[in-house]
């Protein structure tokens, strides 16, 4: 099937078997890029749904399906840019949280593999509207606030994981920044910046927070 043909698949189903669920949850459906947004308390949250064609012979599934869940600020991102002087757009943070949904009810990413479109529904039947419904919609409830974050941060939860250490550290330091917790933003450099390779924009970040 074609890339083209996944997409519709899955708006299809995604529309019937989730959308009420979320709609529910105050989230809204962007059918063209298969996701559900809310904005609530700090954050724009969104729930994106992935299905890419197979790439060998061989695969026997029809597609292969992953979900993220995102979270967005544009004070943290912005804050975090500043931070390591960006100044183009590639060099500027754009997004806090980018999680494989299985780090967030386990310890590894997931990705499913339906072999027809009846399977298809079936994951989502058995699998994904059940997770929505008791751990995902949940969890999404307590990141409302930035403080939750710097929590998990220190609490090493599994999603933080979801990037380099460097990269998450930068975005927990802009959030103590944005909550003028500047001992904290000091205490996660110093832990985070000092190791052996540290790059330099994360170096010079800890330089900044030297003078401070």
């Amino acid at each position: 099937m074609t890339a083209k043909e996944l997409k519709k698949i899955l708006q299809d189903i995604i529309s019937e078997m989730l959308k009420p669920i979320l709609n529910e949850n105050e989230f809204a459906f962007q059918k063209s890029s298969c996701s559900f947004v809310r904005n609530i308390g700090d954050f724009k949250q969104s729930v994106k749904f992935y299905f890419t064609p197979i790439r060998y012979s061989d695969d026997q599934s029809i597609g292969h399906l992953s979900i993220r869940i995102w979270l967005e600020s544009d004070a943290i991102e912005e804050t975090a840019s500043t931070l390591v002087n960006a100044v183009s757009k590639l060099d500027k943070v754009d997004v806090v949280v980018n999680v494989d949904y299985g780090l967030i009810t386990g310890n590894e990413a997931v990705i499913f593999y339906p072999n027809s479109i009846s399977d298809l529904k079936e994951i989502f039947r058995t699998r994904i509207v059940p997770c929505m419904l008791n751990e995902i919609i949940p969890w999404l409830n307590t990141k409302t606030q930035m403080v939750a974050l710097v929590n998990d941060y220190f609490d090493k939860k599994e999603y933080m994981n979801w990037s380099s250490s460097n990269a998450v550290a930068l975005r927990i330091i802009a959030i103590c920044f944005l909550l003028n917790d500047i001992i904290t933003a000091k205490k996660i450099a110093y832990a985070e910046f000092t190791k052996p390779n540290t790059g330099v924009k994360y170096k010079n970040i800890l330089h900044k927070l030297e003078k401070i």
